[in-house]
């Protein structure tokens, strides 16, 4: 409830204990409306101003009851009751009047102090407010140094007490941790970059920490371990891969001796191919010829039945001719018989018979001559049947030897045609063998390329290992192996070169993505040549041996210019300079060019020196 507020209430209060004393004086008073403290006050004062009418007297009394309750109203209790006299009714309205004013000053007083008590603590939260602010800001600044990397920053402890002191020093000793524990891996990781794997965290921590200490230690142990396998590994695959182009070659030159043969075997066995072939064709011909000659010789066993047929049906036929041959010759006779005794009956009858002999004189001579003809056809027709039985054996033993002729041409036949059926598959099987003599010659020949290819393989194999046994002698497996030097410490120096060719390849081709729009690298996130892996070997490599190479003080320039152009194409890129980009390209291309060959120079001059020195100076 605000100040107002109470003071209206207080002065209601007052207002209600004037009615109620007015009342018991006077009794018209016995009925007093009113809405609020000071609409009573006003008509209680109105009241009293109408009955101080009568006489003056009351009007002073009035006029400073009413300056007391307006001040009330307004919260105010100074104005002093002097006069207001006593005993009387208006002397007991200034009494509770005065009592209002007392109440009111002890709750102003209250007031008041309450309100310095909240200023006070105002003041103080402000100032706790401002120190924790302080207090945050200097804890982020210090958080943002250490989420950016920077372990150097720690807050004050300077004016600090209490609460803000102990989390001040709880920052600072997780900074000091957090500093301890990074610089412990990075001195580690860093050993391992330039390929020192002897390097351990000998720092006792707890918890997590001292767990990644084991595991970064564990890390650094196995890769130890897999790297000396691996080196066991390239020497063996070097000593095999020699072994294997040694074997290839031999197998090469073999292979080579075997395909000469082959391609001979392939042109004899097509020229036997091609006698079997022609063979084939003869006995095709001699099959055809022995069935020509089989058919001819069916046909004249038939022929010689029908031959043997007609001359049986002929000797029948004579047969027959020689029975009515006998038969006219029987006539003969026995017309001769009748002519003789006509002409013994003529004779008998005298002159009357004359002409009845003659023309039995005649039908003898006639009877002897057909009696002599038929003799005569007889004995043709004898020597005819004789011919014929002659001709009917003949043709029969003719017909016998053209079965025979017959059954040997068939089986002549069937020889020939079996001929003709090998000599096909012969020609099929020569061609089967010739094709498969071709193909094996066309596959040797295959075998041949492979094997030759085989053999320069099995050689960049080893010259693989080789470079693969450079890289790996970059690497540092233990504490006696770094002690050592000598030649182990040029090794890592030439694998170190040959490993920075990579590094400034890929440099290059980072550039080029972003330019084309495949990547979004910015410039101040590419190395400087001083913070490249080349650029810190060549700032603090001390050998000598290799400081005064030639090549070796002429890369500065051209490594320089790589990463300084490298910078200006993604520079202007993003301030939209098509033209400066593509010239920047232009010069990184040719900076990177100058820089492999001078590595690839430098790496010889290093391996020049490795195999100069004794192989003591391990």
């Amino acid at each position: 409830m605000t100040i107002k507020g109470k003071l209206s209430l207080t002065v209601a209060a007052c207002v209600v204990a004037a009615i109620a004393i007015t009342a018991a004086v006077d009794a018209w008073f016995t009925t007093v409306p009113f809405g609020t403290a000071v609409a009573g006050a006003v008509t209680l004062l109105a009241a009293l101003t109408i009955a101080s009418m009568v006489g003056d007297r009351f009007a002073r009394r009035l006029s400073t009851l009413e300056a007391a309750l307006k001040a009330l109203s307004e919260g105010d209790a100074s104005p002093p009751l002097d006069g207001i006299g006593a005993g009387d009714d208006i002397a007991r309205l200034g009494e509770t009047v005065r009592r209002c004013q007392d109440k009111l000053r002890t709750q102003l007083e209250l007031e008041a102090r309450e309100r310095r008590e909240i200023e006070v603590r105002r003041a103080a939260e402000d100032a706790r407010h401002e120190a924790e602010e302080k207090l945050a800001g200097e804890l982020g600044r210090v958080v943002e140094a250490v989420t950016q990397g920077d372990l150097s920053r720690r807050m004050s402890l300077e004016g600090k007490a209490g609460f803000h002191h102990t989390l001040a020093e709880c920052a600072n000793r997780l900074a000091d941790t957090v500093d301890r524990v990074t610089s412990d891996l990075a001195e580690v990781l860093g050993a391992m970059a330039q390929g020192d794997l002897s390097r351990r965290i000998g720092t006792a921590y707890r918890g997590r920490f001292e767990q990644l200490k084991d595991d970064t230690n564990g890390t650094a142990e196995k890769l130890a371990q897999v790297m000396s396998r691996i080196i066991e590994t390239a020497n063996t695959i070097n000593d095999t891969a020699r072994e294997v182009a040694q074997g290839s070659n031999n197998l090469a030159s073999r292979t080579e001796h075997h395909a000469a043969a082959l391609e001979e075997t392939a042109a004899s066995m097509e020229e036997i191919s091609a006698t079997v072939r022609h063979n084939a064709d003869n006995a095709q011909q001699a099959n055809t010829l022995s069935h020509n000659c089989l058919s001819a010789a069916g046909d004249g066993r038939i022929v010689a039945a029908e031959a043997i047929g007609a001359m049986r049906r002929i000797e029948t036929s004579t047969r027959k001719i020689t029975d009515i041959i006998g038969m006219i010759d029987e006539i003969a006779f026995q017309t001769n018989l009748l002519a003789l005794n006509a002409s013994v009956e003529a004779a008998r009858a005298g002159d009357a018979g004359k002409g009845f002999a003659v023309v039995a004189n005649e039908v003898g001579h006639l009877a002897r001559r057909s009696a002599q003809a038929s003799k005569e056809i007889k004995g043709l027709i004898a020597e005819g049947s004789s011919e014929v039985r002659d001709g009917v054996d003949l043709v029969s033993r003719a017909g016998s030897q053209l079965e025979a002729i017959g059954a040997a041409v068939e089986s002549l036949t069937g020889l020939v045609e079996g001929i003709a059926t090998a000599t096909r598959e012969q020609t099929i099987g020569l061609e089967q063998v010739n094709e498969a003599v071709t193909e094996m010659d066309n596959m040797t020949q295959k075998n041949a390329a492979l094997v030759e290819e085989g053999a320069a393989n099995a050689a960049a194999l080893s010259q693989s290992a080789n470079h693969l046994h450079e890289m790996m002698a970059f690497f540092v497996l233990d504490i006696a192996q770094r002690n050592a030097g000598g030649l182990h410490e040029m090794a890592r120096h030439l694998a170190l070169i040959e490993g920075t060719k990579i590094d400034h390849a890929t440099f290059r081709q980072t550039v080029y993505d972003t330019l084309d729009g495949r990547g979004n690298k910015e410039a101040d996130q590419l190395a400087d040549h001083h913070g490249c892996r080349l650029g810190k070997w060549y700032d603090g490599l001390k050998d000598g041996s290799i400081r005064s190479l030639p090549n070796f003080a002429a890369l500065a320039e051209p490594h320089a210019r790589v990463h300084e152009s490298g910078k200006r194409a993604l520079r202007c890129k993003v301030q939209g300079d098509r033209a400066g980009a593509q010239t920047a390209r232009a010069d990184l291309d040719r900076a990177s060019e100058e820089v492999l060959a001078m590595l690839d120079d430098l790496a010889n001059d290093v391996r020049t020196i490795i195999h100069s020195r004794p192989r003591s100076a391990a």
